[in-house]
């Protein structure tokens, strides 16, 4: 009987936190040895607990990364995985729920206010706001 396989699949895949789908353009670092500066990278979601990054740097599972979010700067996190360009992460300290409502809020806004110039321009970048 298949239900009861595809339920333990369902049960092993929930997260801790939900997660909120993003895609926008963020500063991605590697914080363990050799530390990288700030590099361009794609916020794909995020949750009050870790985040899915796509870069171009190579991040070995257990690595130090920090992003930069609105309002609250660089947040500093641990790689739990990577696969090709996408890595995910778990914060060092998650994001209090309050704070993690007004990041996600001045998220959609930028999403908003870009989606016109989108096609024109090259996407502003979250941490210059």
């Amino acid at each position: 009987m298949a239900w009861p396989i595809a339920r333990q699949i369902n049960d092993i895949d929930q997260r801790r936190a939900d997660r909120k789908e993003i895609g926008v353009p963020t500063l991605f670092r590697r914080r363990s040895p050799p530390i990288t500066p700030p590099e361009s990278a794609t916020l794909l979601n995020l949750s009050r607990l870790g985040f899915l990054v796509r870069t171009d740097l190579l991040i070995i599972d257990g690595e130090f990364v920090s992003i930069e979010l609105p309002m609250l700067g660089e947040m500093k996190a641990r790689s739990v995985w990577s696969m090709g360009y996408d890595v995910g992460a778990e914060f060092l300290v998650p994001i209090p729920t309050l704070q993690y409502e007004n990041v996600l809020a001045v998220i959609e806004r930028h999403q908003e206010a870009v989606q016109p110039e989108r096609s024109s321009s090259t996407p502003e970048s979250l941490s210059n706001r």
